[in-house]
């Protein structure tokens, strides 16, 4: 390591963890032999290179090999959509693994014609029997990265909920209260200030519902319910239970935070904020059409003279006269 740091040797090979510690500034690549976890992950360890704020490179080792595993099961079907032409040669390979380039091979080995080497290929890539690990590697560290436009909707509208209520409401207590009540990480309480009513809805899922209680006579409803009804009669008696615990839980109660200032007020201020910001943009927008009106009857007019006064550093103004090239 003292080498290393020192310049007196240029290649250090470290386990992930210990890579991590490196604050080299002049490491010019990284190479990855691992595939990292997530894109954070992977920011964090090529972030080892270029510390210097030169160009580096950072690579991640990919083999592109596909293999089979003659499985008993993959042999089997194999078998029975040869028909009449039965490899029985491949029960002696049975658990074994082979290269997709030496598929070919083996055929010729156990005296298959060409035609009978191609339908045995064309059945194995059909039946998506290839694997490649590497493969299933970056699609588990891409699913696990990108997880959908659904959810990326979902962690928008958890972050929108977050930035409008930034402080825990009484709603927030109660929901926790009900998780652990419940033994259920998924439920999420929503208020329906026009029908005076709490909808207990799926965090992962909010089209699907465990339950509609109305406020006024803690009411249970299960018109729209997205699982189970016994799953859904716990969760929502549940609910019940801990808000009879309360002395009030109205709407605008349950809206409330725990301390300091009251979040509605905070939610108006901002939408005011939206509001005036999304009037300023209609104003430019409209200025920018009339002004570019104002440019096309200036062009149509390109034979005049136009007067332009200009304000130079010293603040005296002086006039010249230009054409259209000026627009």
């Amino acid at each position: 390591m003292k080498s290393f740091n020192e310049n007196d040797q240029n290649l250090m090979v470290a386990t992930k963890a210990f890579g991590m510690g490196i604050d080299k500034p002049n490491i010019r690549y990284t190479i990855h032999i691992n595939h990292p976890s997530s894109i954070e992950s992977y920011v964090q360890e090529a972030g080892r290179c270029g510390r210097d704020k030169k160009h580096a490179i950072s690579y991640v080792l990919y083999d592109p090999t596909e293999f089979i595993e003659f499985t008993i099961d993959k042999i089997n079907d194999i078998r029975y959509l040869m028909g009449d032409e039965d490899p029985t040669w491949l029960e002696r390979y049975i658990n074994k693994f082979v290269l997709a380039d030496d598929i070919p091979a083996l055929c010729k080995y156990n005296n298959c014609t060409k035609e009978q080497t191609d339908k045995i290929l064309d059945i194995i890539r059909k039946q998506g029997f290839l694997e490649n690990i590497d493969k299933d590697i970056n699609l588990w560290f891409h699913n696990n990265s990108f997880r959908g436009l659904f959810k990326e909707k979902v962690i928008l509208v958890e972050l929108t909920d977050r930035i409008i209520n930034a402080k825990p409401t009484l709603l927030t207590e109660i929901q926790a209260k009900l998780r652990d009540e419940a033994g259920n990480e998924d439920v999420c309480l929503k208020i329906d200030t026009r029908k005076n009513a709490v909808k207990i809805v799926s965090e992962e899922d909010n089209n699907k519902q465990y339950g509609y209680i109305f406020l006024d006579s803690l009411r249970p409803t299960y018109n729209y319910l997205g699982f189970e009804y016994s799953l859904c009669s716990y969760i929502s008696n549940c609910l019940i239970q801990i808000l009879q615990s309360y002395e009030d839980y109205s709407p605008k109660t349950l809206m409330r935070p725990l301390e300091g200032e009251d979040n509605i007020t905070e939610v108006y201020i901002r939408q005011w904020h939206m509001l005036t910001k999304t009037a300023m943009q209609v104003l430019l927008f409209l200025g920018r059409i009339m002004f570019n009106k104002i440019l096309k009857v200036l062009k149509l007019q390109s034979k005049r003279k136009f007067l332009l006064y200009l304000r130079n550093r010293d603040g005296k103004i002086s006039m010249r006269t230009d054409t259209e090239s000026w627009i």
